[in-house]
């Protein structure tokens, strides 16, 4: 399966690590092009990718654990965004802790393009991921 992690801190980088090592292809975005987890995920089999939607573009399932809301927008609206490649069938998951009020922002915008949205925070730290 083509998976693609958007968020590579301490969670997506151990989200990324669980799929590479099950065999699934991942590409990764990650806003913070210096953050050492990067190598990791290089050295794992992950594709590194300039911006979401590049990462997205072939992906049937995008995983997003972003900080908070401004980092969730600047992903899914902002320049390079996954707005911009999402496609009917496309699911995304969004693993980030945010208000329900903008999860049901963000899906309905996903809806609109035929895409699924599935709002799953986690609760955790690395061995969790």
């Amino acid at each position: 399966m083509k998976i693609a992690i958007i968020g590579c801190g301490v969670m997506g980088t151990g989200v990324g690590l669980t799929l590479l090592a099950k065999g699934h292809e991942v590409s990764c975005y990650n806003r913070n092009p210096a953050n050492t987890n990067n190598a990791t995920l290089l050295s794992a089999g992950a594709r590194l990718c300039g911006s979401p939607g590049e990462a997205a573009e072939h992906a049937s399932h995008v995983i997003v654990l972003v900080w908070n809301e401004a980092a969730l927008h600047e992903v899914v609206d902002g320049t390079g965004g996954l707005l911009a490649s999402a496609r009917a069938g496309q699911v995304f998951i969004d693993m980030s802790t945010q208000l329900p009020q903008t999860s049901r922002a963000v899906a309905a915008q996903f809806e609109t393009l035929g895409a699924s949205y599935i709002d799953a925070p986690v609760h955790g730290s690395r061995a969790e991921a």
